[in-house]
């Protein structure tokens, strides 16, 4: 539990350094979707007060935090899922942290406690400002309610699953770009697209993020064959296997690097740090003056 706790420190403070994850996260994860939310708010709001043939149904709590609930978690996923695979290839991050479960667990931990906080937070925000902000269409939407209470818990448990798969997805691929380009084109092209495939009409119902949509209460065009608890059931299952997945893969690799560098791959006394250029001296005395001067 220690070594938990320590990797968890350890990524938190990566994270919120220069050079981290934290910039990117809130951009992708809170500053879009937020702006999203408000543009289609404002939109429907100035349609409906059109003096015109024009009209718009007034939104319920449950269709009143889609683009929150569709945005944020995919965001959060590929800054996770970039990170990890980032990190899977660079040896100081092994050497810091020996053991890759841990590692993963804790990256999953932060990451995924970061989406949790995010995708409730603004879910929250959303269900709460928009009903005041624009009446005319949002003026029956409840945050205190059985649903909206529904969409800002359920919404943060499914993002936080959702980090899992990202990170196992980084783990068996371990390329940055590659990973990031698997999980926002699953998301983003995979997903919404699949229906149009001759004979996978009934494909989106199984997908992941609709499903962690549709967990939260989300009204949705394509409704899985269960119930929003089954999919939280469905999900968890999907992004366990993947994390699982992802880690007997760095569990797998391990062995093959060590064999690689005993063999010549890399130069004694090196150690790639996973950039595929760079590499350190590490682990060979340095001379000091006295022998220096001792040569001439």
């Amino acid at each position: 539990m220690t070594g938990v706790v320590r990797a968890v420190r350890a990524e938190a403070i990566r994270i919120g350094g220069r050079r981290g994850a934290s910039a990117a996260l809130l951009a992708l994860a809170i500053v879009a979707p937020a702006v999203v939310t408000l543009a289609v708010a404002a939109l429907s709001e100035h349609v409906a007060r059109l003096a015109s043939s024009a009209q718009v149904t007034a939104v319920a709590t449950t269709n009143a935090a889609y683009w929150v609930l569709s945005l944020t978690p995919v965001a959060c996923c590929a800054v996770t899922t970039y990170a990890a695979a980032g990190s899977a290839r660079r040896e100081w991050d092994r050497f810091l942290v020996p053991n890759p479960a841990v590692g993963a667990a804790a990256r999953w931990l932060v990451f995924g406690g970061f989406a949790a906080a995010a995708t409730s937070g603004l879910t929250a925000i959303a269900l709460a400002a928009l009903p005041l902000v624009f009446p005319r269409v949002y003026g029956d939407v409840r945050l205190v309610s059985g649903a909206g209470a529904r969409m800002v818990v359920v919404g943060g448990v499914t993002a936080f699953l959702l980090c899992g798969a990202a990170i196992g997805v980084a783990l068996l691929l371990r390329h940055p770009v590659a990973a990031l380009v698997a999980v926002v084109g699953w998301a983003e092209i995979i997903e919404p697209g699949i229906a149009l495939v001759p004979g996978a009409a009934n494909a989106p119902r199984y997908m992941t993020f609709l499903n962690a949509v549709y967990a939260s209460g989300q009204e949705l065009i394509f409704a899985p064959p269960w119930s929003p608890d089954g999919a939280i059931a469905y999900l968890a299952a999907l992004c366990t296997a993947a994390f699982a997945l992802g880690l007997l893969a760095s569990a797998a690799e391990g062995p093959r690097r060590r064999a690689s560098r005993r063999h010549g791959d890399g130069q004694p006394g090196h150690v790639d740090l996973g950039d595929g250029e760079v590499r350190a001296e590490v682990g060979r005395p340095r001379r000091g003056a006295g022998a220096a001067l001792g040569d001439q």
